[in-house]
């Protein structure tokens, strides 16, 4: 309710939209998600791009190795 009040006291959606308003909290969230994912807070695997027995390595061994595996997969 508060993201709708705020909203609203800005002029209505269009108002927000051309403040910027949606940009700037899609940015904060992405920011946030990446600082979780980058600390090891958060972590996620992508369907269908390592085998069984590579996931779990990496999900064992950490999110140092998952990231690089991932790199190293979409090179």
């Amino acid at each position: 309710m508060v993201l709708i009040e705020e909203v609203e006291a800005m002029g209505g959606m269009t108002k927000a939209v051309n403040d910027g308003l949606p940009k700037r909290l899609i940015e904060a969230a992405a920011t946030k998600r990446q600082a979780a994912i980058d600390l090891g807070d958060l972590r996620f695997l992508a369907v269908g791009v390592f085998t069984s027995a590579s996931v779990a390595t990496a999900a064992a061994t950490g999110p140092a190795l998952l990231s690089s595996a991932i790199s190293n997969s979409l090179l």
